[in-house]
């Protein structure tokens, strides 16, 4: 009887490891604030407030992303209609390259040029991926490389419904945010922050502090 009921038992932890889906292996982790890539070997400290989502598979670009729990909203969104406003939010993307970081973002604004790479960051850039103004464009050196910063605006109009009746209310404004690149041993880093244009200023020093913080070829 007792050797029936451990078969039984065996069989059945046997099963439910089986049957039971492994935790996706992140492709990094944070630690006292600070996120480390284990592909890829670089870190940056994240912002306080944020909250954050690793990636889960290597081969995919978006690494982390990261969304502000606790942001302003524009007048027009509030009472009722917050959802409809941007949410802070910053991603992070690696891939493989053989430009210099100023013919890579010529390659993603020359309309003739296609590939399965630029069509993934034209859509993931929300930034850029519809008609835009760069409002700046700045060069800097980052650990020995070269880098850049763009500032981008974006307009866009929305209807919001009015409730209980059949009309809606139209915003006309602007997303805004920046975008860093900058190329290291064969790769691209791509860090992409959007806000509400009406909010943007107010996060120049949370990006600029993210920047700041990226270390490469750690180990």
């Amino acid at each position: 009887m007792k050797k029936s009921i451990l078969i039984f038992l065996t069989i059945s932890f046997l099963l439910t490891v089986l049957f039971v889906p492994a935790s996706a292996k992140k492709v990094g982790e944070i630690k006292d604030g600070v996120y480390f890539d284990k592909d890829h070997k670089f870190s940056f400290q994240t912002p306080s407030g944020w909250s954050t989502k690793i990636g889960s598979k290597s081969k995919k670009p978006l690494k982390i992303s990261l969304t502000q729990k606790s942001y302003p909203v524009p007048q027009e969104f509030q009472a009722g209609n917050e959802d409809y406003a941007q949410i802070p939010t910053i991603k992070l993307f690696v891939d493989t390259t053989s430009l210099a970081v100023g013919a890579f973002f010529e390659m993603l604004n020359d309309s003739e040029f296609k590939s399965p790479q630029k069509k993934f960051l034209m859509r993931s850039l929300k930034l850029i991926s519809k008609p835009h103004e760069i409002m700046k464009n700045r060069d800097l050196t980052l650990e020995g490389q070269k880098a850049l910063i763009l500032d981008v605006r974006q307009a866009y109009s929305i209807d919001i419904a009015t409730r209980g009746t059949d009309r809606a209310k139209q915003v006309n404004d602007y997303k805004a945010g920046s975008i860093f690149m900058t190329v290291r041993q064969g790769k691209i880093y791509i860090v992409h922050l959007i806000t509400e244009y009406q909010t943007n200023a107010s996060y120049a020093s949370t990006f600029g502090a993210l920047i700041g913080s990226l270390r490469f070829d750690l180990e």
